[in-house]
C-alpha cells in the first residue's frame, strides 16, 4: 500500500498503526504521514480504514495532509519529449511515459510478441509497447485523438513500427487477432477513469467496452489480457467476466510526489510469476 518502503522510513517504535490489519511502530509524524497518505484510498472495492494508537492531535494530521496535498503536485509525467499533444482527457487519463515503458518490458518478458491496444487515446501505451520492439496494432474510434497519437508516435520515433486504426476496437478484435496470431498477442485496455473513480469501488461493469471485450477476447484465443484500472477495482468483477483467475498489481508512480502512492491497477490473465526472472530490456536504442 505505501510503496517501496523500509521500516526505516517510519522513524522508530514510539507509536503503532494499523492499516487492514497490518500493523507497524513508528513515530508520531510517520503515523500521521501514513494516515494522511492513505487517507481516501479503496481497495479491492473496499475503503481503507487506518487508526492510529495512541491517537494523533489535530496539529499533526493537520500538517501531515497539508504536506500530502503539496506532494500530490509533484506527480510522475506523461510524455517527456516536447511537441507532443494531448486533449484535456489525454492530461489526465495518459499512463506517465516512465510507467508505461515499464509495462512494455513486463510484457515482453511475459512472451508477448505482438499488442493491440484497444482504445489508444493519445498513443501513450502504444508508443511504449512500440519503443520495446513489440508488433503493435493501436485502435481509436475518436478520429481527434488518433491523430494525436499518429503525431506523438512520429515525435518517438515509432511512427512506422506501430499501425494506427480508426475504428472499433471490439468489432476488429477478431480481423486484428487473425492477422497478428492470436497465441503470440495481448489485448491491452486503458479506458478512460480519473478523478472520483481514484477514490470509489469500480467493476468492470462501469466499463462498457472492457465488459463486452473480455469473453470475446477469451474466446478468440489470445495470448491474455490487460487491463489498467483504478485502484478501487474489484478484481473478482473482471475473473466474473473473464471465466478463470486474473492476477491484479498496483502499479506506483516514480516522482517524489506519488512514488509511494498507488497509480492505478494493472490486471493480467497472465501470472506475474512469469516475471520472477526479471524483465528483457528492450530491444529498441530509440
Amino acid at each position: 500500500m505505501l510503496g517501496p518502503s523500509s521500516a526505516a522510513d517510519l522513524g522508530g517504535d514510539a507509536w503503532v498503526f494499523d492499516a487492514g490489519g497490518a500493523r507497524a511502530s513508528c513515530t508520531s509524524r510517520a503515523a500521521a504521514d501514513v494516515a494522511a497518505r492513505l487517507r481516501g484510498l479503496v481497495l479491492e472495492g473496499e475503503p481503507l480504514s487506518v487508526s492510529v494508537a495512541p491517537k494523533l492531535n489535530r496539529s499533526a494530521v493537520r500538517a501531515a495532509r497539508t504536506e500530502d496535498a503539496r506532494r500530490r503536485r509533484d506527480t510522475t509525467p506523461g510524455f517527456s519529449r516536447r511537441g507532443a499533444r494531448l486533449d484535456e482527457e489525454g492530461r489526465w487519463s495518459l499512463t506517465p511515459e516512465v510507467l508505461a515503458k515499464r509495462m512494455a518490458r513486463w510484457a515482453a518478458a511475459q512472451g508477448v510478441e505482438a499488442v493491440i491496444d484497444a482504445g489508444c487515446g493519445a498513443g501513450g501505451n502504444a508508443i511504449a509497447f512500440a519503443r520495446a520492439g513489440l508488433e503493435v496494432v493501436a485502435v481509436e474510434a475518436d478520429a481527434g485523438r488518433l491523430a494525436m497519437a499518429r503525431h506523438n508516435a512520429g515525435i518517438y520515433g515509432v511512427a512506422d513500427a506501430l499501425r494506427l486504426v480508426h475504428g472499433d476496437a471490439v468489432a476488429d478484435l477478431p480481423t486484428l487477432l487473425d492477422e497478428l496470431g492470436p497465441a503470440r498477442t495481448l489485448v491491452f485496455f486503458d479506458p478512460p477513469w480519473g478523478g472520483d473513480d481514484s477514490k470509489q469501488r469500480t467493476e468492470v461493469g462501469d466499463f462498457p467496452l472492457l465488459a463486452a471485450a473480455l469473453p470475446r477476447v477469451r474466446a478468440l484465443g489470445c495470448a491474455g489480457a490487460w487491463a489498467k484500472l483504478p485502484p478501487g477495482v474489484r478484481s473478482s468483477t473482471f475473473e466474473a467476466a473473464w471465466g478463470e483467475a486474473v492476477h491484479p498489481r498496483a502499479v506506483f508512480g516514480e516522482a517524489a510526489g506519488d512514488r509511494r502512492r498507488i497509480k492505478f491497477v494493472l490486471i493480467s490473465t497472465l501470472p506475474w510469476v512469469a516475471l520472477r526472472s526479471g524483465p528483457r530490456s528492450s530491444s529498441s536504442t530509440r
